[in-house]
């Protein structure tokens, strides 16, 4: 694993610390910015992929925290849509907004190497929530992803319907990581998801960490757990006040020792 302390322009160390790695096997390249260095809104991203060969050759890739905001978002995305090397990517904390967001779905389409993508804390709004969904009803490579804390609403309803299986609609059926964790989940969103997770076969972990449910989704997504046979975890901690009252009572049904709850609530 290769670590970049220094990411602004001009890249003097982490210059150097690339050329040195031209020549060698480096799969896994983490951006850790210290406090005053950052990309400058995707230009220094986008001088850095230009300059140097090695970056398209690694597997995994974070950069998480490194201030791409939307002009990195775009950077980003012409980088995926030229490489085939690249399965995991960290992303998140970057502030890409709808813009940034919207781009890298679209790259995305036509990917068939990324496995693991982590977009959390990245602003980014339901237009590219539902661009996500839609992406998971075409793509069969992503494995694991991470949109917590992004504004979401009303396109948790499409993530629900594109994981639900439907032979007569496209669907998704190589998601097994799933986290949409820091969005209120009531007025039937989470009750969506609850309807997905009661057939859905290759779902293994939901995050819904800090979201906002009340009493009736905390039974909605607990029931579906009677049913479902593949999930083995689902976060649930820090969830709001009226779930967590519940969640306790719930959680002593030896019907749902299958699954790993993680909770706040302590028995």
């Amino acid at each position: 694993m290769l670590v970049c302390n220094e990411t602004a322009l001009p890249l003097s160390r982490t210059s150097k610390k690339l050329r040195a790695a031209a020549h060698a096997a480096i799969v896994d390249l983490v951006f850790e910015p210290k406090k005053g260095y950052e990309f400058r809104n995707g230009q220094g991203l986008l001088a850095t992929l230009n300059t140097f060969p090695v970056l398209w050759t690694v597997t995994v890739l974070r950069l998480g925290e490194c201030s791409l905001r939307a002009g990195g978002g775009a950077a980003m995305a012409a980088f995926l849509q030229g490489n085939t090397t690249l399965t995991e990517l960290d992303v998140g904390s970057n502030y890409m907004h709808e813009a940034g967001g919207l781009a890298l779905a679209a790259a995305l389409r036509g990917n068939t190497t990324l496995a693991t993508l982590d977009l959390s804390e990245n602003v980014m709004g339901d237009l590219v929530g539902e661009a996500f969904a839609r992406l998971l009803c075409e793509n069969s490579t992503l494995r694991c992803l991470n949109l917590s804390n992004n504004g979401l609403q009303w396109s948790v309803l499409r993530f629900a319907w594109a994981l639900t299986p439907n032979a007569a609609a496209p669907h998704n059926a190589t998601l097994t990581s799933l986290a949409l964790g820091g969005h209120d989940l009531r007025d039937g969103r989470a009750v969506a998801l609850a309807t997905a997770l009661r057939r859905n076969t290759t779902l293994t972990e939901l995050d819904l960490y800090e979201s906002i449910v009340g009493r009736d989704e905390v039974h909605a997504l607990t029931d579906a757990l009677r049913t479902n046979t593949t999930l083995t975890e689902l976060d649930l901690r820090a969830i709001s006040f009226w779930g967590e009252r519940i969640l306790g009572d719930i959680l002593r049904d030896d019907a749902l020792l299958r699954v790993r709850v993680l909770s706040s609530w302590y028995p």
